[in-house]
């Protein structure tokens, strides 16, 4: 990868925040993980709302989550190309459109 790790660099390198959220939160789990979070702007009954948006491992490698606290397996992009991700989430939908049970 070349350079150090760090949550400067990885917010530097984030796609720009969907309209209407705070931005990302990046927190290190561990020696290996870091851990995005994408900040959702105060709700009526409630502030400091925000949702996982992703992982990053030392190696530069970005991965979806699978829970808050765990990673899938497969690997999504690489560090330089994450400014080229979705804005909202690293989850991708399984399977087609839900459109054709309305």
């Amino acid at each position: 990868m070349g350079r150090e790790l760090s949550s400067d660099l990885i917010l530097n390198l984030m796609p720009e925040p969907p309209d209407g959220y705070l931005g990302y939160e990046v927190d290190q789990m561990s020696h290996m993980w870091w851990r995005v979070w994408l900040l959702h702007a105060p709700y009526l009954y409630k502030t400091g709302v925000r949702t996982i948006w992703g992982f990053i491992k030392k190696t530069g490698k970005v991965y979806a989550p699978f829970t808050p606290l765990r990673a899938r397996t497969e690997i999504v992009c690489d560090l330089n190309t994450l400014f080229k991700q979705n804005s909202y989430t690293l989850i991708r939908p399984v399977g087609g459109s839900l459109l054709h049970l309305l």
